[in-house]
């Protein structure tokens, strides 16, 4: 993606995940694009808030979604278009992870296989790594795909680390068995959780991506 501006705008309004954002005259984004703000308020890093533009409104103003919180954000504030529209990762570079609408990593998933049982522990994302994310919820169905055998099913069952404190609703570590799993050279796992609060796609590829005991592929 270019890093060249576009266009640049101000912000106008901002109601919830609404925001409103006037462009010159001309040089309005089109619809689905992406344009960029900072916000401190969800980390320390420049232009980390994306709005999609979701509707041309009249006074050289489009109406935005923004993909994560708006608090902090006041009226006047630059916003940036690139004239890009927003990505997700594909491949490698996003097995095991926990991705958020806009391709950000929040954290990944470390699995390990032995025979027919799957443990699936969640961690943070980045440099948090070593720290467990408990996940809301009782169970984690996932659709698995085998190359060469079609579809098949897995459900993820908490299986709380009691000693941290964890409970059924609100756990890092989960348990899977499927007879599957002992013949299984290779599969992709895909599902959905709520992960620090927000519901996100999650993707699990055996036997890349990442494993309890081995290094990043």
């Amino acid at each position: 993606m270019t890093r060249e501006a576009v266009s640049e705008g101000k912000i106008t309004q901002v109601i919830g995940p609404v925001v409103d954002v006037r462009f010159d005259t001309g040089n309005l984004p089109e619809i689905y694009g992406a344009i960029e703000l900072t916000n401190p308020n969800v980390d320390d890093t420049e232009w980390n808030l994306i709005l999609e533009v979701a509707q041309h409104i009249g006074d050289d103003t489009v109406r935005c979604v923004a993909m994560e919180t708006t608090d902090g954000l006041v009226r006047g504030q630059k916003g940036v278009y690139r004239g890009e529209q927003i990505t997700m990762p594909v491949g490698k570079e996003a097995l095991g992870r926990v991705l958020n609408v806009i391709g950000k990593e929040l954290g990944h998933v470390e699995i390990m296989v032995q025979e027919d049982r799957l443990e699936a522990w969640f961690v943070g994302g980045g440099e948090d790594t070593v720290r467990s994310v408990p996940i809301q919820g009782k169970a984690i169905p996932l659709t698995v795909s085998i190359p060469g055998q079609g579809g098949k099913r897995l459900v993820l069952k908490p299986d709380p680390l009691k000693l941290s404190g964890e409970t059924v609703g609100r756990c890092s570590h989960f348990v899977a068995r499927a007879g599957w799993l002992k013949e299984a050279k290779e599969f992709e796992a895909r599902g959905e959780v709520i992960f620090k609060g927000t519901r996100q796609k999650l993707i699990i590829q055996y036997p890349n991506g990442y494993g309890h005991d081995r290094e990043a592929h």
